[in-house]
C-alpha cells in the first residue's frame, strides 16, 4: 500500500470500497435519524490521485442525496510538507505561481469527479508544515481556500498540535494550545476566503402600467 495508488493489484481498492458499503448499510439499518443521516466515505487513503478516483465505487444507499466523499489534499507537497529533500518535487518555503497552478489542477480534478459521481466532495485535511514562513502559509491558505470555495468544496484544516514559531520548524498547528493564541494572519486568510461569491440573478425592472 502507498499514500497514492496501490503498488500492485486492486485488492486495496476493493477492501476500501467494501468497507464503505458495509459502513453505509450498517448505519442505515439502525433506522431512526440514521436512515437519512448524512454520511461521509473516503477514497483509498483519502487520495485524489486520478487512479484512486477511477477505482472508487459509490456505495449504494437507501437514502437519496445523503452521501458525501472525503479526500485529503497536501498539494503542493514541496511547500506544505517536510523540509526533508525528496526526489520527486523541489522542497521550498515560499509560495509562488507554480504552487497556485498545482492547486488549481487539484481543485479542477476534484470538482470534475464530484460532477461525475453526483457526490459533494469535502477536503477533510489540508495544511502546511511550518518552515519559519507564516506569511507564505497565509498566502497558501488564502489561495487554497478560495480556489476550493469557488468550486463549492469545503475544507477542514489539519492541526496536529505542533506549534512552530521563530526558527523552529515542523508542525501544522495554527493555535498554540499552551497559551491559547492563534496565528492571526493565517486564520484571517482562511476565514476571509472560505465563502464563495454567490451568483445572484438580477430581477427584471418592474414595468409601469396605466391604471385601469
Amino acid at each position: 500500500n502507498t499514500w497514492n495508488a496501490p503498488s500492485t493489484g486492486n485488492g486495496a481498492y476493493n477492501a476500501v470500497n467494501s468497507y464503505a458499503q458495509a459502513f453505509v448499510d450498517t448505519v442505515r439499518a439502525t433506522g431512526g435519524n440514521n436512515a437519512q443521516r448524512n454520511l461521509i466515505v473516503n477514497t483509498y487513503v483519502a487520495s485524489f490521485d486520478s487512479q484512486v478516483l477511477n477505482n472508487f465505487v459509490v456505495p449504494k444507499d437507501s437514502a437519496t442525496n445523503h452521501l458525501a466523499l472525503q479526500v485529503h489534499v497536501y498539494s503542493p507537497w514541496g511547500f506544505t510538507g517536510t523540509n526533508a529533500t525528496v526526489n520527486w518535487t523541489p522542497v521550498h518555503n515560499d509560495f509562488g505561481d507554480a504552487d497556485k497552478s498545482e492547486i488549481d489542477g487539484v481543485m479542477n480534478a476534484i470538482s470534475n469527479f464530484s460532477n461525475q459521481t453526483g457526490l459533494p466532495v469535502i477536503i477533510g485535511e489540508c495544511g502546511a508544515e511550518y518552515k519559519n514562513n507564516d506569511e507564505a502559509i497565509a498566502s497558501y491558505f488564502g489561495y487554497f481556500i478560495n480556489a476550493a470555495s469557488q468550486k463549492g468544496i469545503k475544507c477542514f484544516v489539519w492541526d496536529n498540535g505542533q506549534f512552530g514559531s521563530g526558527n523552529s520548524e515542523g508542525g501544522y498547528a495554527i493555535v498554540n494550545r499552551s497559551n491559547l493564541t492563534w496565528k492571526a494572519g493565517i486564520v484571517s486568510a482562511i476565514v476571509s476566503n472560505s465563502k464563495s461569491t454567490p451568483i445572484i440573478e438580477s430581477s427584471p425592472e418592474p414595468v409601469e402600467t396605466e391604471p385601469v
